[in-house]
């Protein structure tokens, strides 16, 4: 399972991950241009099936993101 949150303008320096309460692997993260949009991407292998959901921890206050999971 791949994982990712984008987040524009926002002081937030970590994010973390947990899809049906187990903890998802960072991949990396990437800051974009002088606007701080910063994507981080997680995975997990062999996650649990059905309908679970993919939680984001983060660090500071998060305002204008967007969240893909498949």
């Amino acid at each position: 399972m791949i994982a990712s949150v984008c987040l524009d303008k926002t002081p937030t320096t970590t994010v973390t991950a947990t899809y049906n309460g187990v903890a998802m692997t960072e991949v990396g993260y990437n800051q974009f241009g002088t606007d701080l949009v910063t994507t981080w991407v997680f995975y997990l292998l062999n996650p649990a099936t059905g309908a679970n959901n993919v939680v984001y921890t983060f660090s500071g206050t998060a305002q204008d993101y967007s969240v893909i999971a498949s």
